[in-house]
């Protein structure tokens, strides 16, 4: 970075502190935390086709904690465990109606906020923005596998 200029990163971490404000002062509203949206949305992810220790695995937590946490949220309304059709030892999970509620209302309360932030852009600065955005995810994705190797 050379000095005199605005960090890159720095403003998008910026962009990502404000959304993540956002996102929190929802789910207070709710009555979630973040933990548990974030549950949340790895079971809406699988759609049901993870079993409960996948999506403990994706979320790099234990056994024990994942099946923890599947069981407040059981048991808060949020998810059903239903038996794997492929493994009669495993359970996948699945939102019930009111974990799709909590997930539609959270997706509507981005949109609703970019909606509001796109509306001040000017001509193509949103399309823009976004094909820049790719492309950099695209060019630190490449540069976090080169440096992997």
């Amino acid at each position: 970075m050379s000095r005199g200029k605005e960090s890159l990163f720095g403003a998008i971490a910026q962009v990502n502190d404000v959304i993540s404000t956002h996102v929190r002062l929802r789910l207070d509203l709710i009555g979630i935390s973040s933990a548990t949206f974030d549950l949340l949305s790895a079971i809406h992810a699988a759609d049901g086709r993870e079993t409960q220790a996948q999506i403990g695995q994706r979320l790099g937590l234990s056994r024990a904690t994942i099946s923890e946490a599947i069981t407040v949220a059981e048991k808060s309304g949020f998810v059903e465990r239903v038996a794997s059709s492929t493994d009669r030892r495993a359970n996948t999970v699945r939102l019930s109606a009111a974990g799709h509620r909590i997930i539609q209302d959270v997706m509507t309360g981005l949109s609703e906020l970019e909606d509001a932030v796109v509306a001040k852009l000017r001509g193509k600065e949103a399309t823009t923005t976004v094909d820049s955005l790719r492309k950099l995810t695209s060019e630190i994705e490449r540069f976090a596998g080169a440096a992997k190797n």
